[in-house]
């Protein structure tokens, strides 16, 4: 059984890991003491066909090389930095090299305290020469190279994480759920008794609202006659004739 769980706890991880959330950072990346102390050799990259290929190539080299980086205490895994803008933010703001387009800055980081972490750059480590990244990495692990900046270390976003509209669904599939599994059908039926005739009373009032709405007469607005055309037995007409023009008036005019 001793043999079965430290099969399964060496290999639950795959080649090459993602950090996509703060659980398994604390997996991947935990907080060591400084003898032995663990180190992650983490690859920023972005989230596109542009950076597959550094992300491929990474990958090969860990299922080659991952084994031996182990039994040092380094782990290798990368990082999608458009998604974990936040918290790699500290990181970035300490770097101080030119980004160049054939290569990857590679991120060794050793978390000294949950919160808190030392770190270097090794600026264009990951490009077309496996041996650079290996010699730059080999010098951290040798402590030829120092990591001698420090960066607060903050919580991931949970890129799997369900969203709002299926968290609310789930909580009320469960809500009815422990209502129907606690309520007896003695209990059940009057409450969905009474929920039925109060659904029924709206529909049954709105029904009479609309039928005694159509019901009305409507009133149509009464018509503007001229004096030549107005007769008082016309009921659309109105109750008294409109005035004549008096020629007299315009004469004075």
């Amino acid at each position: 059984m001793d043999t079965l769980n430290t099969l399964i706890e060496n290999n639950k991880w795959l080649s090459l890991p993602r950090l996509s959330s703060s659980e398994y950072l604390d997996e991947l990346c935990p907080v060591s003491s400084r003898n032995p102390r663990r180190l992650c050799a983490i690859l920023p990259v972005v989230d596109s066909s542009e950076d597959e290929v550094f992300v491929n190539s990474f990958r090969n080299f860990a299922r080659q090389h991952g084994k031996s980086y182990a039994q040092q205490k380094v782990v290798l895994t990368y990082i999608y930095a458009n998604r974990q803008s936040e918290w790699i933010k500290p990181f970035l703001e300490k770097r101080t090299g030119e980004s160049v387009t054939n290569a990857r800055d590679v991120l060794v980081m050793w978390r000294m305290e949950h919160v808190k972490a030392r770190f270097t750059w090794l600026e264009g480590a990951w490009g077309e020469s496996p041996e650079r990244f290996e010699a730059m990495l080999g010098a951290v692990i040798s402590q030829a190279t120092r990591l001698d900046q420090t960066a607060p270390v903050g919580n991931m976003i949970n890129e799997y994480a369900p969203s709002w509209w299926t968290r609310m669904c789930r909580a009320l599939v469960r809500m009815v759920q422990a209502a129907w599994f606690h309520l007896t059908k003695e209990e059940a039926y009057p409450v969905l008794s009474a929920v039925a005739t109060f659904l029924v009373i709206l529909i049954v009032g709105y029904g009479l609202n609309y039928m005694n709405q159509e019901a009305r007469p409507k009133k149509g607005k009464p018509k503007n006659f001229a004096a030549e055309d107005w007769h008082p037995e016309d009921p659309q007409a109105k109750a008294e004739p409109p005035p004549k023009p008096n020629p007299q008036a315009r004469l004075q005019r």
